[in-house]
């Protein structure tokens, strides 16, 4: 893991409410400013984003509307995993904490755009991904299918 040290760091991400979609927009966070890698706490809980995670049929079905889901992905609003750093507890209206961003260039957003648009092997960006230490393997795996 890098000892990547940024000035904004702890970066306070919001609270934790209750709602159905959308849940990083009411935290400010994003896309385009959440890195593969990131580290955040909420309560006394670590948790590491993995990867991205894509939209599927439940919106629609949840929202009782069709196309939702389809919208979202092509609008690069995807969401993302995480995995547990460190067991712990939360509870509603607990801070959202960025505590660490290992990989500052990861963001979700490049990610995103890697995965739907170069396709060539050999192309440095996807070597990035391949190489990212914090990517889970079972995208990394996702990735090198698309390429040539």
């Amino acid at each position: 893991m890098s000892d990547f040290t940024h000035p904004d760091l702890p970066l306070n991400c919001g609270k934790v409410t209750r709602i159905q979609i959308g849940e990083a927009d009411q935290v400010s966070m994003n896309e385009s400013n959440v890195c593969v890698g990131d580290i955040y706490l909420i309560g006394t809980v670590k948790m590491q984003v993995t990867r991205p995670r894509k939209p599927c049929w439940k919106i629609d079905a949840q929202l009782n509307s069709r196309g939702i889901a389809k919208f979202l992905l092509d609008e690069g609003c995807i969401g993302w995993y995480y995995r547990i750093v460190q067991n712990g507890h939360f509870k509603l209206d607990d801070e959202c904490t960025l505590i660490q961003r290992p990989e500052p260039k990861a963001t979700l957003s490049s990610l995103w755009h890697t995965f739907n648009h170069i396709k060539d092997s050999n192309d440095p960006q996807l070597q990035y991904w391949l190489n990212n230490e914090y990517l889970v393997q079972s995208f990394k795996s996702s990735l090198q299918k698309r390429a040539r």
